[in-house]
C-alpha cells in the first residue's frame, strides 16, 4: 500500500490541456490541498484534522486510474470507477485504516457534511491556486481552471482566501 501511495509522486496533474509542459504531481496537489483544508477548517470553526485526513486520501485512487481532466472523465471516469479503485486499494491496508479510508472517501464523495464541503473547497482552491501560478508563468489557458474553481467554491472562507491569492502576484512574498 505505501509503495502504491508513493506512485502519486509520479503521476502528473492534468494541466496538459492548458499547455503546461511539466505540471505538478498528484502528490504535490494533495500536500497543498491538505494545507488549504487546514486553513479553511480553522476559519470555518471545523475540525482541521478530519479535513486533512479526508484530503490525504481524496486522490489516492488516481494511482490506479490517473488524474483525468473533466473531458476525459466524461468518457472513462466515473464515481463508480473511483470507488472500485478505493475498495481494491483498501484491501492492502490495516483494518482500522481501511475503515477510516473508505468512510472518509465516501463522505468526501457524497458532499453531505460540512467537513466534506470544506475538503472539496480545499481541493478546488488548491487547483485554482495552481492555475493562478500557471497563468502568472504565461500559461493563459489555465485561466479557465481558475475561473471554474472560483465559481465552485462554497464556503465563505475559501472564497476569501482565493480572492486574496488572486490579488497578489506572489502571494508567499507579500509577507
Amino acid at each position: 500500500f505505501l509503495s502504491e501511495a508513493g506512485a502519486l509522486k509520479l503521476i502528473p496533474r492534468g494541466w496538459n490541456m492548458a499547455g503546461v509542459k511539466s505540471p505538478e504531481s498528484v502528490a504535490d496537489h494533495v500536500y497543498r490541498a491538505m494545507l488549504c483544508g487546514y486553513a479553511i477548517a480553522e476559519m470555518e470553526g471545523e475540525d482541521p484534522h478530519k479535513i486533512v485526513q479526508m484530503l490525504l486520501f481524496h486522490d489516492l485512487h488516481e494511482t490506479r486510474i490517473g488524474d483525468l481532466n473533466k473531458i476525459s472523465q466524461r468518457y472513462v471516469g466515473s464515481p463508480q470507477a473511483e470507488l472500485n479503485a478505493a475498495k481494491e486499494q483498501s484491501q492492502r491496508m490495516p483494518a482500522g485504516m481501511k475503515r477510516s479510508y473508505l468512510q472518509l472517501f465516501n463522505e468526501f464523495e457524497e458532499q453531505k457534511t460540512k467537513a466534506a464541503i470544506i475538503a472539496k473547497d480545499a481541493d478546488l482552491m488548491e487547483c485554482g491556486l495552481q492555475g493562478i501560478e500557471y497563468v502568472q508563468r504565461g500559461y493563459s489557458q489555465a485561466q479557465d481552471w481558475v475561473d471554474r474553481c472560483r465559481a465552485a467554491l462554497k464556503t465563505g472562507s475559501a472564497k476569501k482566501l482565493f480572492d486574496e491569492a488572486e490579488k497578489s502576484s506572489s502571494p508567499w512574498l507579500d509577507g
